[in-house]
């Protein structure tokens, strides 16, 4: 049963006086409506805690999900705001007190077969050629390793290697030079970088596909997500 047809279930079965709900909406809400019991957030449960006029969620992740803090509180506010539409309580004076999340590293975790298998996908990338409007670039790469964070905006996803061979042709003159791997990018020009930006967008989005099918860890109605490499 999810939270919502359980707070219709009993609505009319409080445990705490209706005279609660004006002086502390927060444990009205974890006592009548959650129940003081775990929520299936898609086969992750999440545990409340009440302290004092906050409740703190943990994760217990036994499937070994990838998933972010911030689909997590999004979907715990969104719980509330059904609360909080039935019983008149103020929103945005609440919510944040509704859906604190135990911290992680990064505000996310990959699992062990998510971790995997954007390595085997990084590793998979071996040449990388692209054309800007001044000079056209080209060089190999080694991937290495890849980084991820999450905010309340959405997603960094960063991908380190080592860059080989680089060689940058002037699209004009033909003239083609070697070049340093470690400051090509910040000295293309403006037109080039941001044709590079979507370059990164088109090489990185197989390592990314990993994680954006997954609901538990990205949202993509609103959710704005960076893909990046970056030489080592």
């Amino acid at each position: 049963m999810n939270l919502q047809k359980h707070i219709r279930k009993v609505i009319n079965e409080m445990k705490l006086p209706s005279g609660t709900l004006s002086k502390n909406p927060i444990k009205y809400y974890f006592v009548n409506f959650l129940d003081q019991k775990k929520l299936n957030f898609k086969g992750i449960y999440l545990h409340p805690l009440f302290l004092d006029d906050f409740i703190k969620w943990t994760v217990e992740n036994p499937n070994d999900y990838s998933y972010n803090n911030w689909v997590i509180k999004d979907e715990l506010e969104n719980e509330f705001k059904f609360f909080c539409n039935m019983t008149n309580v103020n929103y945005e004076r609440y919510h944040y007190r509704s859906s604190m999340v135990s911290e992680i590293p990064n505000n996310c975790y990959v699992s062990e077969n998510d971790k995997m298998a954007i390595d085997e996908a990084g590793k998979r990338i071996k040449k990388i050629m692209f054309k800007g409007s001044d000079n056209t670039y080209e060089f190999d790469f080694n991937y290495e390793k890849f980084r991820v964070y999450t905010d309340s905006n959405g997603v960094d996803f960063d991908v380190f290697g080592h860059m080989t061979n680089l060689k940058i042709t002037d699209n004009q003159s033909g003239y083609k030079r070697d070049a340093n791997p470690k400051t090509f990018i910040p000295e293309m020009s403006e037109d080039d970088y941001d044709i590079w930006r979507d370059e990164q967008y088109d090489i990185l989005t197989p390592m990314f596909n990993v994680l954006s099918g997954n609901k538990r860890f990205y949202n993509n109605e609103y959710d704005y997500v960076d893909l990046t490499i970056i030489p080592l």
